[in-house]
């Protein structure tokens, strides 16, 4: 026989049938306006075993197995610690409620069913998390800094991670199951799991990207590495893989930004084919004829009640304690009614060590169908009567966009922008801009300025990618990339100690300065690494916005404390609680002499980060121009100027830090 049958046919055939439901199912589906999940999962359906057979029982476990660790690592990877952090006791509040409530009448309902206990226990958890499947419905209608949305948001991370606690008791047998795992080491289990991707995992990756996987596709491979390994960790404590993949999410948040290159590479890989290939498997245990049974349609209607009882009634307690609008609370019903995630997991980890009947998965299945659509329908509807808001106030280093000139910036300022970004789990954006008409050889010359800083980055841990623009000026380009990667910051490069300099920045900078919508930062460093940054606020600011520019400069500071700098305050008083500095930096009183002597006694190499608007008063901050100090100075949005009245009298000059003979 010329041609023998190939020994992969089984998962060549497997990959065509998913490749065609994830290019059918969701585009057909979307024709009725329903959510593109639904597809997926009704696609698998129908190729499934129990329809059309296209697919043999137990084809697609292993890559089921897969999506699944890859669908609970990302919720982990995505999720907005930032905003967690801004609102963790209204999300702690309104987490526990909304995981509360729905357990209990889970609970309660199951057990009165006639279902044993562990059960009834792990049937209540499904339905307390839950998955913001109507997450788009609510950027649509520009409502993402809504704080009911925020506080709904948040509160995920403590549903998910309660309801994956349960899962991990129930299943490891430890509800009184014979042959069950002893709850010490179930406990035991959990710490280790907590410690090793909550801290072995990120200090080990920080080392990593910087030493050994500067190159994108490595630190992709890392990632992959973390949530298999720290499954393997919670199976060999009796803990489902799910668990670690969900913790190693959270572990891996910092190293990888929100809207970074690598995580925009890593949610391809999810998104393309691991997430949807396992709602695909979740298809294939449904059994379609299951539809057509009274029994079915019954038990999954009695799961959608209780989501929608359960969700409600922690949205109206939750909505009255936080004294949110009746329209809030619809959204925050909507949002927390998703199920998808955690629910689908644990329900196909329930059937593997044998908690729930075939009865009772086709059941849930059909409700996550149900809720899912309802999900969606109450969100959009009070969507439209809620009036958009304004984004809340995002931290300082959330989208740092680096402005890189054609003769380049040095290392020491990428390294300030690096660990900026890196403090706050943001991402970092070298920018260069190419004045149009300026010929290729500028722009190759601007492209490598470019290139060259951004391999510092990469060198220091970061994920970045350069980019170069095109403009009409170098502060139009700047300007318009602010807006387009939706910066948070800008750091531009500002050499004090030269005429030229003056000629070329000073009337730029005025520029940038008064039309940037966010906070800058400008200044220029010494080539090598700083001993420790001194923020100098000597005496309390005095009106005119001057405290906008001291709450930003104070940011600056604590994130470069926060990622393991030597910081300093150098004040004159106490410090006002509205800076919120971060305890990691000290205070120093300054010595009789003020700020002059305070300055005096600092080492040559001390970053001094100044306000913009203390930078100008000339008068106290004379003695930064002692030197060639590296210096920073840091102002609020559409507040930076350089105090230039003409070309030769910028900043340098103020400071006395001209250097003789130039210009």
């Amino acid at each position: 026989m010329l041609f023998a049958s190939s020994s992969t046919e089984g998962a060549e055939q497997a990959v065509l049938a998913i490749a065609l439901v994830i290019l059918i199912g969701p585009f057909l589906i979307g024709k009725a306006r329903l959510p593109g999940i639904v597809g997926l999962v009704l696609g698998g359906a129908i190729i499934g075993p129990e329809t059309l057979g296209w697919l043999k029982d137990g084809q697609l476990d292993g890559v089921g197995d897969i999506g699944l660790l890859y669908l609970m690592f990302m919720a982990g990877l995505e999720l907005d610690l930032i905003q967690l952090k801004q609102y963790q006791k209204a999300a702690l509040r309104f987490g526990l409620l909304t995981f509360a409530m729905p357990f209990a009448v889970g609970w309660i309902g199951a057990s009165v069913a006639g279902e044993p206990r562990a059960s009834a226990i792990l049937l209540g958890s499904i339905w307390a998390s839950h998955t913001l499947v109507a997450l788009p419905e609510i950027k649509r209608a520009g409502l993402s800094g809504n704080r009911a949305v925020a506080i709904c948001v948040s509160a995920t991370a403590l549903t998910d991670t309660l309801a994956l606690v349960v899962l991990a008791v129930v299943t490891s047998g430890a509800a009184d199951e014979p042959g069950g795992r002893p709850m010490v080491e179930l406990g035991v289990g959990l710490v280790v799991l907590v410690a090793y991707c909550l801290w072995l995992l990120p200090l080990i990756g920080r080392h990593i990207f910087r030493l050994v996987a500067q190159e994108r596709t490595l630190r992709f491979v890392f990632l992959l590495a973390a949530f298999s390994s720290a499954a393997m960790l919670a199976a060999s404590f009796g803990i489902e893989g799910l668990v670690g993949a969900f913790m190693a999410g959270l572990g891996a948040n910092r190293l990888v930004p929100a809207g970074g290159p690598l995580m925009d590479r890593t949610e391809f890989m999810g998104e393309a084919f691991f997430i949807p290939a396992f709602l695909v498997f979740v298809g294939t245990q449904l059994d379609l004829g299951a539809l057509g049974s009274i029994d079915t349609l019954l038990l999954a209607g009695g799961f959608v009640a209780i989501v929608l009882v359960g969700k409600s009634l922690a949205a109206i307690i939750s909505g009255r304690i936080e004294s949110l609008t009746w329209r809030e609370v619809g959204l925050m019903v909507g949002l927390s009614s998703g199920q998808a995630a955690a629910t689908l997991a644990a329900t196909l980890v329930g059937q593997e060590v044998g908690l729930f009947d075939e009865t009772i998965v086709n059941g849930v299945l059909v409700a996550v169908l149900l809720v899912i659509l309802v999900s969606s329908l109450i969100t959009a509807a009070f969507a439209r009567k809620v009036p958009p808001s304004v984004v809340s106030e995002r931290a300082l280093g959330s989208t740092v966009l680096l402005s890189v000139p054609e003769d380049g910036v040095s290392d020491q300022l990428v390294g300030v922008a690096t660990r900026l970004s890196m403090a706050h789990g943001g991402r970092l954006v070298p920018l260069g801009v190419a004045e149009a008409g300026g010929g290729v050889e500028r722009r190759r010359a601007v492209r490598a300025a470019v290139d060259a800083a951004a391999e510092v980055a990469t060198s220091l841990g970061a994920d970045v990618e350069g980019v170069l623009r095109v403009d009409a000026s170098l502060s139009d380009g700047v300007l318009n990339a602010i807006v387009e990667h939706d910066a948070s910051v800008v750091v531009l490069p500002w050499d004090l100690s030269t005429s030229r300099s003056e000629r070329m920045f000073g009337r730029m900078l005025d520029e940038i300065g008064a039309r940037s919508p966010v906070p800058v930062v400008a200044g220029e460093m010494a080539q090598s690494p700083p001993t420790r940054t001194v923020l100098a606020l000597g005496a309390a600011a005095v009106g005119g916005g001057a405290e906008v520019d001291d709450a930003e400069a104070s940011a600056l500071v604590s994130a470069l404390a926060s990622g393991g700098d030597l910081a300093v305050a150098l004040v004159s008083g106490p410090v006002p609680d509205e800076l919120g500095l971060s305890p990691s930096v000290s205070l120093q009183s300054l010595p009789a002499g003020g700020l002059a002597d305070g300055l005096g006694e600092l080492a040559a190499n001390d970053l001094v980060v100044v306000p913009n608007s203390r930078l100008l008063r000339s008068g106290e901050h004379r003695g930064l121009a002692a030197g060639d100090r590296p210096v920073l100075a840091v102002a609020g949005a559409y507040r930076f100027r350089t105090g230039a009245a003409a070309s030769t009298s910028g900043i340098g000059s103020m400071l006395g830090l001209e250097r003789s003979g130039e210009g």
